[in-house]
């Protein structure tokens, strides 16, 4: 009898464990179905949805979307897409690539323009050409690299006379697209390079209109489409002509692209067609390589000139800096490890302006994120700007302090809090290269120049593919700074 009752009793208590926990589970069910999609932002217009907000006042609108979650609905024409709007959630979108693939309408154009390369391609193909380009990148590189980045700087600033107005942006893309391509090639002919360098901005200037208009409209035989059509043609034949002259010519050349073709995946099969790059992906990767090498490090570039420009006190340091350790020359690779201020400003640059301010990525499968379902085919959109300017993410946002980045080790890191290369298995191969190519222009030019803001000039972000700043003039005024036998890093 007494086991009886004991045994009734537990049960008793069993069953009514499993109502309270029933009941407990309807209860927040009913606080947040798991079913409930995330909530939807307001304003959305008729066949538009938000998408004339992210065009006229995008800046705007992204800081207003994490007022209504950390993950929302916003509207782009009929379609729903989804903004991840915490650090947190980003970097889980960016480390599960697999469900979280490169797409999106931006993407798909730029597919077109750059064909399957390492900034397009799907996850499918994706891990093959990393493998293949990673050792063109590795740090054993980067001396050399910066080599060609010096090579450029002189050539460029020398033309500059105090006093006098500058487009800083200009010249900042000329530096960019020469030490890009001398650092690609190191055997061409100084006319040819300019060529290149010519069909480059002519397919750059163009690159924000094809994305944004109709395919159909593109394919018109109106003046702007043939010379974008003449200039990428050009580019394609002169990289297939490199390619061809460099299988056959038994020279060694130390420079990117010579790494590039003699890649071997070591994961492929000797011998077949994959464990090395076609031609068709090498075009791919170099024109890749010349738009998002030359637009984000010039307009990196001069974001930070701005900046410094508009910030005496901080541009102050800056000269103290480089003074010490530079006096009055120009900068070298060695000489970047005791350039601390100089790497905190463009890590400063780059938050209050990421160059990449927008991207999308489309989902595989099904996935959840902060427990919100997001459907398969789901268009899911993370904007570094919207992260960067989060007050719960960085103090004082709207603040240009370079100092905020004392200690962090590597803000651009795993658990870093910039995402302007990305992050995940998709982050930008060349991160490194652009930061050592943008420390050594920044202090070369500090080295020899103070900045003012040209009167009467209101400098604004342009909103294309990249963040540039628009009606950017400034006065280079020639410092006075002896130049004398520094000391040895050694």
């Amino acid at each position: 009898m007494v086991r009886g009752r004991a045994l009734g009793q537990q049960i008793q208590e069993l069953l009514h464990c499993q109502v309270l926990d029933t009941l407990t589970t309807q209860s927040e069910e009913k606080l947040m179905p798991l079913s409930a999609p995330p909530p939807a932002v307001p304003g959305a217009v008729p066949l538009l949805g938000h998408s004339m907000a992210l065009l006229r006042r995008p800046f705007p609108f992204l800081a207003s979307l994490p007022d209504f979650g950390d993950v929302v609905r916003v509207r782009l024409g009929l379609k729903d897409a989804y903004v991840v709007c915490t650090a947190e959630l980003t970097r889980q979108v960016l480390a599960d690539d697999r469900t979280f693939d490169k797409g999106g309408p931006l993407y798909e154009k730029a597919a077109e323009i750059f064909g399957s390369s390492l900034a397009t391609c799907p996850h499918a193909a994706h891990r093959r050409q990393r493998r293949l380009i990673q050792p063109a990148f590795h740090a054993s590189q980067l001396p050399l690299y910066g080599a060609a980045v010096v090579d450029q700087i002189d050539n460029v600033i020398d033309t500059w006379r105090s006093g006098q107005p500058c487009d800083v942006l200009a010249d900042m893309t000329t530096i960019a697209s020469r030490s890009l391509m001398a650092a690609m090639f190191t055997d061409l002919e100084q006319d040819t390079l300019e060529q290149m360098r010519s069909d480059f901005r002519i397919m750059a200037s163009d690159m924000q209109r094809r994305v944004l208009i109709p395919p159909l409209l593109n394919r018109l035989s109106v003046r702007s489409n043939r010379r974008y059509w003449q200039a990428k043609a050009r580019l394609d034949n002169e990289v297939r002509r490199l390619i061809n002259n460099r299988r056959t010519d038994a020279v060694e050349h130390a420079d990117l692209f010579s790494m590039l073709l003699t890649a071997r995946d070591p994961d492929g099969t000797s011998g077949d067609d994959t464990d090395h790059l076609s031609t068709t992906e090498l075009i791919n990767q170099v024109l890749t390589f010349f738009y998002t090498g030359i637009e984000s490090t010039s307009a990196t570039l001069a974001w930070a000139m701005h900046l410094l420009a508009t910030h005496p006190p901080v541009q102050g340091a800056l000269h103290d800096e480089v003074n010490k350790v530079l006096a009055g020359s120009p900068a070298t690779y060695d000489d970047l490890p005791r350039l601390p201020l100089t790497e905190k400003i463009i890590a400063e640059a780059s938050r209050m302006y990421p160059t990449g301010y927008f991207a999308t990525r489309v989902t595989t499968r099904a996935a959840r994120l902060a427990d919100y379902p997001i459907p398969e085919g789901a268009t899911v959109i993370y904007s570094p700007y919207l992260l960067h300017h989060q007050h719960s993410v960085h103090a004082d946002p709207e603040r240009f302090d370079p100092e905020r980045w004392n200690g962090a080790t590597a803000p651009f890191g795993p658990h870093g809090t910039l995402f302007s290369f990305g992050a995940g298995p998709r982050k930008c191969i060349a991160d490194t290269l652009a930061l050592t190519e943008t420390a050594l222009v920044l202090a070369s030019i500090a080295s020899r120049w103070h900045l003012d803001p040209a009167p009467g000039t209101h400098v604004r972000p342009a909103l294309g593919i990249t963040l540039v700043p628009h009606g950017l003039r400034l006065i280079p005024q020639l410092r006075k700074v002896e130049v004398m036998e520094r000391h040895s890093h050694k």
